[in-house]
């Protein structure tokens, strides 16, 4: 079996590394009190750890097979989905407090 092992690495790998900048980025708006460097790290974020994510699938799609990009997608959509679920629950259950 030819596993897209490729894929599966910078997929995972992308998505801690955007994980990470998004905890420091939420710890970073935590110590701020200019609404405006607030929105900025905000927006930045998320916009940064989106291209993060996107340029890392991209890559290793072009710079491997074209399953490498495909599994690096999956894995991604996977860890997204299961994070948000997960994340929603929490906050609606109260257990965020």
């Amino acid at each position: 079996a030819d596993l897209p092992l490729l894929g599966y690495v910078v997929g995972a790998c992308a998505w801690i590394a955007q994980r990470v900048a998004g905890v420091l980025l939420e710890r970073a708006a935590k110590r701020t009190t200019d609404p405006r460097r607030l929105v900025g790290l905000n927006l930045a974020g998320s916009l940064g750890r989106a291209w993060l994510v996107g340029g890392a699938i991209l890559a290793v799609g072009l710079a491997g097979e074209r399953e490498d990009g495909l599994i690096a997608a999956v894995l991604v959509a996977v860890a997204f989905t299961v994070y948000f679920g997960t994340s929603l629950l929490i906050h609606v259950t109260g257990g965020s407090r």
